[in-house]
């Protein structure tokens, strides 16, 4: 029972780690180049589509799919019919939620460290072990309520 929970939670750790790395240098390679998209748009692309026909949607994708679609309306400003006010306001919305990731990933590697260390001890804490995946679990939905609630701020301004 144990083992089982040290592996679920090194698995939980894994994917948190992937979706946190890939979100991060998603948020810091934003382009000029970058196709620009607006609203559900940006949340088409085959691959998302794909995976979420299969029932498996990642955090990963939604992370992607939301500062896309946030760093759009700002470089897409023109294209979209955006007041200056409204530019200021989605510019503003999209730059926290740049932040909120980079600050999550910087927080899920001081976690990550910590729960590498008690894995590589003979005999892990327990309880440390599961308050660390707590921590990581946490980190990880928090930051995609945020982002969720980030995305409703901007289509509302968009949509006015």
């Amino acid at each position: 029972m144990v083992k089982a929970r040290v592996l679920i939670g090194t698995v939980l750790l894994a994917l948190t780690l992937v979706t946190f790395t890939s979100a991060y240098s998603f948020a810091q390679q934003s382009t000029e180049d970058e196709e620009l998209c607006f609203k559900s748009e940006c949340w088409q692309e085959e691959g998302l589509t794909r995976l979420a026909t299969a029932g498996c949607p990642t955090p990963t994708l939604f992370i992607q799919s939301a500062l896309r679609e946030l760093n759009s309306y700002v470089k897409g400003a023109k294209k979209f019919g955006l007041s200056p006010e409204q530019v200021k306001e989605v510019s503003k919305i999209a730059d926290h939620a740049n932040m909120i990731v980079v600050k999550s990933g910087g927080q899920l590697e001081g976690v990550t460290e910590l729960f590498v260390q008690e894995m590589m001890k003979p005999i892990p804490d327990k309880q440390k072990l599961k308050e660390l995946i707590q921590e990581i679990e946490n980190s990880c939905w928090d930051t995609i309520a945020v982002l969720a609630r980030d995305i409703h701020k901007a289509r509302a301004i968009v949509s006015k």
